[in-house]
C-alpha cells in the first residue's frame, strides 16, 4: 500500500476529516501536522494544549508515523516556567508513545534553526525532516550543503531523514518543475536519502474563483507525480488536502464570517463551489453550494463516504447548515479519499510495468 503524505493545517476541521476517514484512507495517509499559530487572544500555552489534544484525537494509534511541523509557532517565545515551546510538545508526544518526526526548513524566522536544533539535540525526537521549498531546490548546491551542515550540527545523517520536495501552489505547465523535482531527487537519493516526497498542490487563490459557478481547478501536483512517476523517478507522493499552503484567513481575523466554500476532489480536478460574501441574517448558503455541486456531472452518486454523506444532506436540507470548519472537514475527507484510491492505483501500475 502506497503512503499518502498529507499537509494539514492542526484544525478541527482536518482532525475530523481523518477521525472519519475509512480505514483503507488512514492506513495509507501519513499527516504532516502544520501548527497554527497562536492567535493576539490565544497564549502560546493554550495553543500547544490545543495542539495535543487535536494530534491525540487524529492520531490515537501511537504505532503509525506522522510528521510536525513548527514554523508558524513563534519560538521566540517561553512558558510561564520558561521551557521552550516545541520542546514541550516533543516531550508530551514522546511521552505518549507518538512516532514524530519533526520538520525543519531554511530561511524561517531568525529564533526557528536554534531551537529546532535545541530539541532535536535535547528532547526524546530521534528524527528529522527537511522540508525544502522551491528556491531551496533551485538553489540545490547551496541547500546541499546547508542541508549537510544541520545534520551535522543535530546529528543525523542523511540516510535517516526524510527529504520534502516542497514546491507548494502549482499554477499552470510543470515541466520546469518536473526538472528541478527529477535533478533534486538523483542528488539527495545520491546521498543516501531513501524517503523523498513530493508534496504540492493544484489550489490557488481562492480570491480569483468566481462566486455562484462551479470552478474546476486542475490537480497539477498529480499530474507532475505521475509525469515523475512513469520516467522512473520513485518519488513519493504529497499534498496540501484543502487549504493553500499560505492561507490566512483575514476575515475571521477581523471577525467576519469568510466567504463559504464547498471543495470537492476527482481524479484530475478540484471542483469548488463559492458563495458571495454573506450578508448580515441571511440564510446559510451551503445548502446551495452543495446542490450544485450534486448537480454535477464529476460528482459521484454512489460513494458512500462520510464527506459525500453530509454533501448530500446539506443539497436535501437534511443538514440546513454548516461552518467553515465542517466545510473544511468534508472537502478534507472526499479529498483524501479519493487521492488514496487514486494514488494506490496508479502504483500497482507502475509495478506492473
Amino acid at each position: 500500500m502506497a503512503s499518502i503524505y498529507s499537509a494539514l493545517k492542526l484544525k478541527p476541521g482536518e482532525i475530523e476529516a481523518l477521525r472519519e476517514s475509512e480505514r483503507f484512507v488512514s492506513d495509507s495517509v501519513v499527516p504532516i501536522f502544520d501548527v497554527a499559530r497562536p492567535s493576539s487572544k490565544t497564549s502560546i500555552e493554550k495553543r500547544l494544549a490545543s495542539s495535543l489534544d487535536l494530534i491525540h484525537r487524529a492520531w490515537p494509534r501511537q504505532s503509525r508515523e506522522f510528521y510536525l511541523d513548527l514554523r508558524d509557532l513563534p519560538l521566540e517565545l517561553r512558558l510561564a516556567n520558561n521551557e521552550h515551546p516545541a520542546y514541550r510538545l516533543a516531550s508530551d508526544l514522546v511521552y505518549h508513545g507518538s512516532k514524530v518526526t519533526l520538520c525543519f526548513g531554511f530561511d524561517r524566522d531568525s529564533h526557528y534553526e536554534d531551537a529546532i536544533s535545541s530539541v532535536i539535540l535535547n528532547s526524546p525526537i530521534t528524527k528529522v525532516a527537511l522540508r525544502l521549498q522551491l528556491y531551496d531546490l533551485k538553489l540545490l548546491d547551496d541547500t546541499v550543503d546547508k542541508s549537510r551542515g544541520f545534520l551535522g550540527r543535530v546529528g543525523r545523517s542523511f540516510q535517516s531523514t526524510t527529504v520534502f520536495l516542497d514546491l507548494a501552489c502549482i499554477d499552470g505547465a510543470t515541466d520546469d518543475l518536473a526538472a528541478i523535482t527529477e535533478r533534486a531527487y538523483t542528488r539527495f537519493q545520491r546521498l543516501g536519502v531513501t524517503k523523498i516526497v513530493l508534496l504540492a498542490t493544484g489550489m490557488w487563490d481562492w480570491s480569483k474563483l468566481k462566486p455562484k459557478v462551479i470552478s474546476r481547478v486542475p490537480r497539477n501536483e498529480i499530474k507532475l507525480w505521475e509525469f515523475l512517476r512513469r520516467k522512473g523517478v520513485a518519488v513519493s507522493f504529497g499534498d496540501y488536502g484543502v487549504i493553500l499552503p499560505s492561507y490566512v484567513d483575514l476575515n475571521f481575523q477581523f471577525n467576519s464570517p469568510p466567504t463559504p466554500k464547498l471543495l470537492y476532489a476527482t481524479m484530475g480536478s478540484w471542483l469548488v463551489a463559492k458563495g458571495e460574501k454573506p450578508q448580515k441574517g441571511e440564510n446559510s448558503q451551503y445548502p446551495r453550494l452543495a446542490q450544485s455541486l450534486v448537480a454535477s456531472t464529476e460528482f459521484r452518486q454512489n460513494d458512500l463516504g462520510w464527506g459525500h454523506d453530509r454533501i448530500r444532506d446539506l443539497a436535501t436540507y437534511e443538514l440546513k447548515t454548516i461552518g467553515p470548519a465542517k466545510a473544511v472537514a468534508i472537502g478534507t475527507s472526499i479529498h483524501l479519499d479519493v487521492t488514496a484510491r487514486n494514488i494506490n492505483y496508479l502504483e500497482r501500475q507502475f509495478a506492473e510495468v
